[in-house]
């Protein structure tokens, strides 16, 4: 009777186990969303001494024709989430992020043209640019890009309140940018020069799963093989460890910027189901298994196995 009892008691505990190891997390929260907070403002270089009065003329017409090419740009660009203009010796663009709505897009453009005017002032810069979570916008006194503005990539990374800081590892930064570089040739080739694709992360964890997004977008004006290199370089910054682009963490959202194209990674974090998780286990932790069932009796554990087995094959 007390070896019964004691069998009986340890069987208890091995369900108590199984059920322990899947327990759901009441903090995971499905495909929750963080923007990129801030912006990035590139702004040179400065124009030629305006000692002579033609140097200052020319300047206050080069600044007069940005302000209105600006000042056009957003409504041009909400139609269709990109717009390229030019005046005389000045151009602007400007390029919106995803599959923006064209209010969007225009109001995204408008407030990035505003901040990008109060802080690279025409008349002192011949080119700027402006990224901001959801836009981009630029003038230059040339539609050709420059070496440095090719060189030219900022990470931008934000990450929620209550997140741990950590970096990735090397092996998922890479794991990421060959997505980013897969994504290069097709959104050179597509209509809207973008590409977008899911990333399923290593299920590491019972409680969660996480999916990173990998979005990568080229301005339309420039060719095909711009579009692939400009992006193919991007992926090659994103690779770079250590940062903090960890697709374990909820909602973190990083991304990639240069003049040409936009490189973005967001994560969504979903909770794997209880019934998931039991066959998880049960199939990850087959020696554990084993050893409960000499210490508890086999004939219990082979019992409890087979239900989780059946259980696992038709839900998966």
């Amino acid at each position: 009777m007390a070896m019964d009892a004691l069998s009986c008691s340890r069987s208890r505990a091995l369900l108590l186990i199984l059920l322990a190891a899947a327990m759901p997390v009441p903090s995971a929260t499905e495909l929750q969303r963080v923007s990129i907070t801030g912006s990035v403002i590139e702004c040179y270089p400065a124009p030629a001494p305006a000692s002579a009065p033609t140097n200052a003329t020319n300047a206050t017409v080069f600044g007069a024709t940005v302000l209105s090419l600006l000042g056009t740009l957003p409504s041009a660009a909400a139609p269709t989430g990109f717009a390229s203009l030019h005046s005389g010796g000045a151009f602007a663009r400007g390029l919106c992020f995803g599959e923006a709505t064209p209010p969007e897009c225009r109001r995204c453009l408008s407030l990035a043209a505003t901040s990008l005017t109060s802080r690279c002032g025409a008349n002192t810069h011949r080119r700027a640019g402006i990224w901001t979570d959801g836009c981009f916008a630029s003038y230059t006194d040339a539609n050709a890009t420059t070496a440095r503005e090719d060189a030219q990539r900022q990470r931008i990374i934000s990450v929620p309140a209550d997140a741990r800081a950590r970096n990735a590892t090397a092996l998922e930064l890479k794991r990421l940018a060959a997505v980013a570089q897969y994504l290069a040739p097709r959104a050179a080739a597509s209509g809207k020069m973008l590409a977008v694709a899911d990333a399923p992360t290593v299920a590491w964890y019972y409680d969660k799963r996480s999916t990173v997004r990998v979005l990568a977008q080229c301005a339309r004006d420039r060719s095909a093989a711009e579009c692939d290199r400009c992006i193919e370089y991007s992926a090659r910054v994103a690779a770079a460890c250590c940062w903090g682009l960890d697709p374990w963490r909820d909602g973190v959202v990083a991304a990639v910027v240069g003049f040409n194209c936009y490189l973005r990674f967001e994560v969504s974090t979903a909770p794997v189901p209880l019934r998931q998780r039991i066959g998880m286990f049960v199939k990850d932790n087959p020696v554990l298994i084993v050893l409960l069932g000499v210490i508890v009796g086999v004939p219990v554990v082979g019992g409890v196995l087979l239900l989780v087995q059946k259980m696992y094959y038709r839900w998966m």
